[in-house]
């Protein structure tokens, strides 16, 4: 994979040999074109996460919605933000082959999204948003919370 500083060098020398063959041939040169094909490799977590991307994704926009009048809207804010930083540094630990130490990630991010759920189920959110809002917010945490433990053991049996 080229770097954007080794393409643009390359390409302003393909410009620099095209201009200086104009100059010496009063013509302009032929030019030719070279195409790079790159190929990625997907991650080892790439797709194993995807769901749990996915109910993260979900969590946070509902919990964006609440407005301001939910007093505890920050708390699950900073909780669902410590829950996907570790499940980021759990994926790039797995991409990096530390198995274990994904595993530590994978189960601080679980720590998180319980913490989460207690909070949601308490008395005073249910004041706070009402019951509706909190049902909606439990059924996503409790799939959100299964796609994590579905992860956690895949990442356990994959030694």
């Amino acid at each position: 994979m080229m770097s954007g500083t080794v393409r643009r060098w390359s390409s302003a020398a393909a410009l620099l040999i095209a201009a200086s063959a104009w100059e010496a041939t009063g013509t302009q040169a032929e030019t030719t074109t070279t195409t790079t094909v790159t190929t990625t490799t997907t991650p080892a977590g790439g797709g194993m996460f995807s769901a749990v991307d996915d109910g993260l994704a979900a969590l946070t926009a509902e919990v964006d919605a609440l407005g301001t009048n939910v007093k505890v809207k920050g708390l699950l804010q900073r909780e669902l933000g410590h829950m996907q930083k570790n499940r980021a540094r759990a994926e790039m630990q797995l991409n990096a082959g530390r198995r274990p130490q994904a595993l530590v990630a994978l189960r601080s991010a679980d720590h998180w999204m319980i913490a989460f759920l207690s909070r949601i189920k308490s008395v005073a959110v249910k004041h706070s948003m009402g019951l509706e809002a909190q049902t909606s917010l439990l059924a996503t945490a409790v799939q959100t919370r299964s796609s994590l433990r579905t992860v956690l053991s895949a990442v356990k049996q994959s030694h």
